[in-house]
């Protein structure tokens, strides 16, 4: 995702499953109305055929979930 304006209004704005090949690239993120930064940017699951996928992690890793700071800025 790149030069993406985001209301914050829920937990993570993206979820990938990272056992079906998913990732998920930002940079120019900008997230309105989350003043703390709350919400979770990216959060990686273990995707399942039926049922509920397992939340397994947030954040950057470098490899699935790939942002650095400088490519996120919070407004309010």
């Amino acid at each position: 995702m790149q030069n993406i304006r985001v209301i914050s209004s829920g937990d993570s704005l993206v979820g990938i499953n990272t056992n079906y090949g998913d990732t998920a690239e930002f940079s120019g993120l900008t997230i309105h109305d989350d003043a703390d930064a709350d919400i979770d940017i990216c959060t990686e699951y273990k995707g399942v055929m039926n049922g509920e996928p397992t939340r397994i992690a947030t954040g950057a890793d470098g490899s699935n979930r790939i942002r650095s700071p400088s490519d996120i800025t919070y407004v309010g």
